[in-house]
């Protein structure tokens, strides 16, 4: 099925047309993240990415496959390509007014692991604590449960506990 969206990503690349299909191309991102498909994800982050027509009722997914984007090139070790999506990602925050604590926070800690991939166990614990306070905030938990959501601070050992529909951070 994934093959099957992959050819459908590259087919409609900058033409998405709706709300419905950023969700389903978020979902697949999550679980090709989840599954460590870091190369697979890229066609579909690229997607959501590179569409001309995304406007501001999109600032959601664009976020969410700009997250994601740090999140493929670190784990693929691209140091040049992560350290242009960052650059890339602040010119985008800049540029439509995005003011999300939760946002600067992810992008304080790529800046920071991309100096140092040994500061990565150290600084993943300060972003942790950065976000707990977030999660009161509705805001921003919106955005932060898409990352929570795509499994990748699991599989970097920050705890995650049900509370009632939504995962927390602990």
């Amino acid at each position: 099925a994934i093959m099957k969206y992959e050819s459908q990503a590259k087919a409609v690349r900058g033409k998405l047309f709706n709300i419905l299909e950023y969700r389903n191309f978020q979902s697949i991102i999550s679980y090709l993240l989840s599954r460590n498909l870091y190369h697979e994800s890229l066609s579909f982050i690229n997607t959501i990415l590179n569409d001309s027509r995304i406007k501001k009722k999109g600032v959601p997914y664009q976020l969410y496959a700009r997250i994601m984007n740090l999140i493929v090139h670190y784990e693929l070790n691209n140091q040049d390509l992560l350290e242009s999506s960052i650059r890339s990602f602040e010119y985008y925050v800049s540029k439509n007014h995005v003011g999300l604590n939760f946002i600067k926070h992810t992008l304080n800690f790529f800046r920071a692991v991309s100096r140092s991939r040994n500061r990565f166990k150290d600084e993943l614990e300060k972003y942790n604590k950065a976000l707990i306070p977030l999660m009161e905030i509705p805001v921003e938990k919106v955005h932060l449960f898409d990352l929570i959501d795509s499994g990748w601070l699991q599989q970097k050992g920050i705890p995650i506990k049900a509370r009632g529909l939504r995962p927390m951070l602990m």
